[in-house]
């Protein structure tokens, strides 16, 4: 059995609650419990995170953000972000937000991959502006992502695959939280593997964009809750095919396409569309392939509820040589374990023999 999430004085649920009730405070419940979120957010991502209450004071952020930003810890939570990056300022001398976090935050437009320039770095921005139940903001997470995207047009590269990505969510939004996490999950691999920074970059695009052909799947076979049918089962397994008829219109997009296309093969030759073997798969797609098993499983669905951690990655290792590359289960394995850990949990039950 999966053990409760906690955190390192105990179980979350059941002492914060209590505290909740014992105080009298259940108008800040809401707020509480956001703080919490924040803060496990920010423990758990592999990239420079941080989270803002409603009025962009610093209420958690990872020591990747401090080390990405050059900041002392104990001058983050508690400050103002616009206090620790932007010396005091929010808007430039022509009205525009220095800031993309603090714009999402006071205008409500959530940045959805977005090309800015912070302190002199060039970043993609991901922001999730959360609401309490009366539509009020109680703060915003974010997350930064180093970009080296090689040529002149990454702007215009990332503006596109944003656009590409709002059509997606448009009509399903589980895809578009999906693949943010596939990005995230196959940048942090890249990284683990020693690649190249632009090839992390390209992996992190990769990620973002390997189900964009949904787009092409009719929508009642897409938030379907019972099982598909055998012709419904047929037209899902085009969608490689189809991101990369779509992605194959745009000349930046032509290095990610093997990836995106072969992010459904199987390590023993089993999978689609080709059926290729081993290392005959592009090293992309066998990323992929692991990072977007594990993040289905984790997540809620409508036919289905989420696995455990514990669960997955124990799938994740029973399929290796299989369905997966040994190599990268065992480097995702890894990196999972140290996020949990250093949220003061382990990420596996005792018995578990992952390790």
């Amino acid at each position: 059995m999966c053990e409760k999430l906690r955190d390192k004085n105990g179980p979350l649920l059941k002492k914060e609650i209590k505290r909740f009730v014992s105080n009298g405070r259940v108008c800040n419940l809401q707020e509480e419990v956001f703080a919490l979120s924040g803060k496990m957010f920010c423990s758990l991502s592999f990239v420079p995170a941080l989270a803002l209450d409603h009025e962009g004071r610093i209420i958690a952020a990872n020591e990747q953000f401090n080390n990405f930003f050059s900041i002392q810890n104990e001058l983050t939570v508690g400050s103002y972000l616009k206090d620790v990056l932007y010396d005091s300022q929010i808007r430039n001398n022509q009205g525009e937000f220095l800031c993309p976090v603090l714009e999402s935050l006071f205008t409500g437009a959530c940045c959805n991959m977005e090309n800015r320039v912070v302190l002199g770095k060039n970043v993609a921005v991901f922001t999730s502006l959360i609401l309490d139940c009366s539509g009020r903001p109680l703060g915003i997470l974010a997350s930064y992502y180093e970009l080296q995207l090689n040529d002149t047009g990454a702007s215009g590269l990332l503006r596109l695959a944003a656009c590409m990505r709002e059509k997606v969510g448009n009509r399903d939004t589980y895809t578009l939280s999906h693949s943010e996490l596939v990005g995230r999950y196959a940048f942090a691999i890249a990284s683990r593997l020693g690649l190249k920074k632009l090839e992390q970059d390209m992996v992190f695009l990769t990620g973002l964009l390997h189900d964009v052909g949904k787009i092409l799947i009719p929508e009642r076979i897409i938030s379907k809750k019972g099982p598909l049918t055998r012709g419904e089962y047929v037209i899902v397994l085009k969608h490689p095919l189809y991101s990369r008829d779509i992605l194959a219109e745009h000349k930046h997009f032509h290095d990610i396409l093997p990836a995106v296309t072969h992010h459904h093969e199987r390590y023993d030759g089993n999978g689609y569309p080709d059926g290729l073997r081993g290392e005959n798969i592009p090293l992309y797609s066998r990323i992929l392939a692991v990072v977007d098993a594990f993040e289905a499983m984790t997540a809620d669905r409508p036919y289905r509820k989420a696995n455990c951690i514990a669960l997955a990655c124990t799938e994740l290792k029973d399929n290796a040589g299989t369905h997966f590359d040994p190599e990268i289960v065992e480097v995702f394995i890894e990196l999972v374990s140290e996020q949990f850990s250093c949220y003061g949990r382990p990420c596996f039950p005792s018995e578990s023999k992952i390790y």
